[in-house]
This record gives structure tokens, sequence and C-alpha cells, in this order.
């Protein structure tokens, strides 16, 4: 009887050992998981912010054109400052293309006192939305009223999360 009782406490402790390391890697799994899934999601917002520069950047309303082709980086004034007006007539196009950012253009060269936003659509719910992703891309301004003449400008993309 003593070795039969011997054998069934052995089969307990290793069954004891196994479920106590078995819980133990369970609990790293759900870790790592945890901080995959948090970095998985840092990633969308990275793309997302992406996404509302490439369509900024791309937008034939703003875009600088010389005989037909595109200038890289460039917004032209004039279509900047009609923007707006443009903007009211189709709204609900511009939300969905933006989404909930703020997109400003601050000119830095030779006026630092010119600004335009673009776009600001802010969440609903403020306290769900606390942060931020922010893009800063150099950017230039073409003045066909005067002259062709070139302005600096920076344009800030800020993007809720």
């Amino acid at each position: 009887m003593k070795k039969a009782q011997t054998k069934i406490f052995e089969t307990i402790a290793v069954l004891v050992v196994f479920f106590f390391l078995l819980s133990i890697g369970m609990v790293f799994y759900a870790r790592e998981s945890k901080i995959n899934s948090l970095a998985e999601r840092e990633r969308g917002y990275d793309l997302q912010a992406l996404d509302v520069i490439q369509v900024v950047s791309n937008l034939p309303e703003l875009q600088c054109s010389s005989d037909g082709i595109i200038i890289e980086n460039c917004f032209d004034l004039a279509k900047l400052e009609s923007f707006e007006e443009l903007k009211g007539k189709n709204s609900q196009y511009y939300t969905n293309a933006f989404g909930f950012s703020r997109i400003i253009i601050d000119e830095i060269y030779p006026n630092d006192d010119n600004k335009w936003e673009i776009h600001n659509q802010k969440p609903e719910d403020d306290r769900k939305w606390s942060s931020m992703d922010k893009s800063t891309i150099p950017i230039s301004i073409l003045d066909n009223l005067d002259n062709g003449q070139y302005r600096a400008a920076v344009l800030t993309i800020e993007v809720y999360r």
C-alpha cells in the first residue's frame, strides 16, 4: 500500500508542477498578447494619420500646377483662400476624407502671420479622444497674383485617436 501511495503522490506532484508551469505560461502569453494588441492599435493610428496626410497633400483643390503639371508639396494661394467656401458646400465629403483631425497651413516666410485652417473636426466625446498624432510637413505656397512668388509654409496635421 505504501508503494501505491507514493506513486499517487508523485503523480499528483507532477500534475501540480505541470499546471503551475502551464499557468505561468498563460500569464506570459496573455501579457505578450496585450502588448502586441496595443502595438497594433498604435500602428493603426499611424496609418490613419498617413492617410490624412496623403489626402491633404494630393487635393487637386489646393495643389499648384504649371501647364497641367502638378508641383509636389505646393499649394496655390488663390485656391487656398477660396477653399473655405468650397469646403462649406461639400462639408460632408471633406469630413469623411479628413476624419477627426485638425489641418493647418502656417506661412513662415515672408509673412509669418498668415494661417489657414483647412479642417477642424473634433470627436463629440473629447474625453475618449484625448491624444492625437501630430505631423508637420514643409510646403511652399505659390502666389500667382504676386508674379509667381513662392512662400515657405508648414502643413500641420493633427489626427485624433
